[in-house]
């Protein structure tokens, strides 16, 4: 593999660091549910200190690639290393908020909830559909705002069939169509060191569903129950229960079913490890694989659940966490 150029970068309340990396960079990211997030360790010494909230950038061949800010370090006080974890702006999107959307589109919300925690919103996917829960007004009490935002991605794929991407691009919130998130990188047998795949029903996999009417989720709440008997007879009970507060064409038992279609296969996963590194490959976008495994993976695009990339003695790498269908 060709070495890369990279520059590791903090930026303190009154000076800038460049400081010398110790072992790796490790840079992670998400489809989902988790900010963007870099660790690095780094001696501590009178010309690189490190505090909490501090800017963390890199940049890989001259491309910036990630901004984030100081979280969590770990300061060994034998070897004086300071271990440090940076998290992007989607860290500060785990604040709960408490709001009611009366009227709004997703671009609406979007821009209220980055006001509220003063976060940089750039490209944002709005086609106009107001969310509702089924007609009323959608409401969250103390949720984090990144869970909300997740419910309104939900919404717009139900009610438009189409899936949107929540990602940080080096400091700007952006809200994307997943269909038009491509990587140009071609992932050949040659650039990987190691292909697994992995089949589990321990992971998001449920063949019994409950959905809850009304503000709560007690016994006095209306209920509807659909479940498949022959997986239950095979793996026994795996239950889900989840609020129905969705809007589009569905009767609550159509959406009791949609939710068992979708989640009573168990969950396939391939993972690439040792990869050519890439900076522009990150979490919910299409990669093009086009290599064999047992017959099973021709070529085609994947959908990207997690991507980590690591940069040592400098050498960039990623490992893959891949999505498709005919993954087996």
């Amino acid at each position: 593999m060709k070495a890369i150029e990279f520059e590791l970068q903090v930026i303190g309340k009154s000076n800038v660091y460049i400081p010398t990396v110790l072992n790796s960079i490790e840079w992670t990211t998400e489809f989902s549910g988790k900010p963007g997030e870099l660790k690095f360790s780094a001696y501590l010494t009178n010309n690189f200190n490190v505090s909490f909230g501090d800017i963390v950038n890199l940049s890989v061949n001259g491309k910036h690639v990630f901004k984030g800010y100081v979280f969590t370090t770990r300061y060994s006080t034998e070897s004086k290393v300071v271990e440090v974890t940076a998290y992007d702006q989607i860290r500060y999107l785990q604040n709960d908020i408490s709001m009611a959307l009366e009227d709004m589109t997703i671009g609406q919300v979007m821009a209220e909830i980055a006001q509220d925690f003063d976060t940089k919103l750039g490209s944002v996917y709005d086609s106009g559909t107001v969310l509702t829960a089924n007609g009323a007004p959608l409401i969250f009490n103390s949720v984090e705002a990144l869970e909300a935002i997740e419910t309104c991605i939900e919404i717009i794929r139900r009610v438009e069939n189409r899936m949107l991407v929540l990602h940080d691009d080096a400091g700007v919130l952006n809200l994307s169509d997943i269909s038009t998130r491509f990587s140009e990188t071609l992932i050949e047998a040659p650039m990987v060191q190691e292909i697994a795949t992995e089949t589990t029903i321990d992971k998001h996999t449920y063949n019994r569903i409950r959905l809850v009417y009304g503000e709560s989720t007690d016994e006095t709440s209306e209920n509807i129950y659909i479940k498949d008997g022959s997986s239950i007879s095979d793996i026994g009970v795996l239950a889900l229960t989840q609020k129905l507060n969705l809007e589009g064409e569905y009767t609550p038992e159509q959406a009791a079913d949609e939710l068992l279609k979708i989640f009573r296969e168990p969950t396939r996963e391939l993972n690439v490890t040792g990869v050519v590194g890439d900076p522009l490959v990150k979490a919910g976008m299409f990669v093009p694989i086009s290599f064999e495994l047992d017959t099973v993976v021709n070529a085609q695009n994947y959908c990207t659940k997690q991507v980590k990339h690591k940069i040592e003695n400098g050498i960039h790498t990623m490992d893959l966490t891949l999505m498709g269908v005919d993954i087996l």
